[in-house]
């Protein structure tokens, strides 16, 4: 159960983690004073370009990925594992570290956790179909 705990708050944090903002922020714009004013990767290649929405869109799937991963990995319950895939995008949608406000879609992180959950070769077939 602690290492549930532990990866449920880790699982959170990273979430939270701004990168599109961050990214911004290291090039010298604040994204939410922009477009659609939302820290999204979206919101990023329409200030910076498409090079930097894409690194964005990529660190946000890994948000959703990695603690999925490190779940599948360290607990055993399915329960468990579903619920900590669930918090990297709870955590992008309202980040700790701006008041839970000003989060992003959470689509990328959302992606990331599922591919994470049952594998790209179920992933991709489903997205297509859905997209």
């Amino acid at each position: 159960m602690f290492k549930f705990f532990l990866l449920s708050i880790f699982a959170y944090l990273f979430g939270s983690i701004p990168t599109a903002f961050l990214i911004g922020k290291l090039k010298g714009i604040d994204v939410r004073e922009i477009g659609s004013k939302s820290i999204t990767h979206t919101n990023l290649a329409r200030a910076l370009g498409w090079r930097y929405g894409i690194i964005s869109g990529i660190l946000d799937v890994l948000k959703g990925a990695i603690p999925t991963l490190l779940a599948k990995s360290f607990l055993t319950n399915n329960w468990q594992i579903i619920l900590v895939a669930f918090l990297p995008t709870l955590g992008h949608d309202f980040p700790i570290f701006f008041k839970f406000k000003h989060g992003g879609r959470g689509a990328s992180t959302f992606f990331g956790a599922s591919i994470a959950l049952i594998g790209i070769k179920f992933f991709l077939p489903l997205f297509i179909v859905g997209f």
